[in-house]
């Protein structure tokens, strides 16, 4: 797949993460559903209302969130402003994406394996389209990321070294020595 490929479906998996931003990322529970941006949203509020900040980081990493619609604007306004280049500068947004994406999937399972009701229900049952469409998205960089990264080792190749001759005795030199003198005759190569 050529740069110019990438990076279309690149912005394409970036507006489809925006938009699963807003999307309901719980099922419907009771007429009750939430996107990320209301687990945010919720989020922050909670704690601009508490007398003191809970100690336990896994109250923060829904937080992390915040970075899916931000990394997801870079990757569209980036790829947008440079499609016709051969280097795609969104890596960094794709590895924060992923990294994001890790570390929700790595709290729902540490929610599940905590849960004492685990036996009778799965987190994961309660899911709905806006995460599985994030985690679509974050795979397809992951995908985009190793193919581009095995592209890269593929096509690099140390400059290829000319040889040259000395032209009274016949010693093999490389390119770089040209100017310089013969190792064996001494004569100017």
């Amino acid at each position: 797949m050529n740069i110019k490929t990438s990076k279309i479906l690149s912005i394409v998996a970036a507006v489809v993460i925006f938009l699963a931003f807003f999307m309901p990322w719980t099922k419907s529970m009771f007429g009750f559903s939430l996107s990320a941006w209301d687990m945010v949203e919720r989020l922050f509020t909670m704690l601009s209302r508490a007398d003191s900040l809970p100690e336990d980081i896994r109250a923060y990493l829904p937080f992390l969130l915040i970075a899916l619609p931000i990394c997801s604007a870079t990757i569209v306004i980036n790829n947008l402003q440079t499609l016709n280049d051969n280097k795609d500068t969104t890596n960094g947004a794709k590895v924060i994406t992923i990294i994001v994406v890790v570390l929700v999937i790595a709290l729902l399972i540490y929610a599940q394996a905590e849960n004492p009701f685990a036996d009778f229900s799965s987190i994961f049952d309660i899911l709905g389209p806006g995460f599985y469409i994030t985690l679509v998205g974050a795979g397809y960089y992951l995908v985009d990321l190793l193919t581009e990264k095995t592209k890269t080792l593929q096509t690099y190749k140390a400059s290829p070294q000319t040889e040259i001759f000395c032209t009274n005795c016949g010693k093999k030199h490389i390119e770089s020595a040209a100017g310089q003198f013969c190792d064996e005759c001494g004569s100017k190569l």
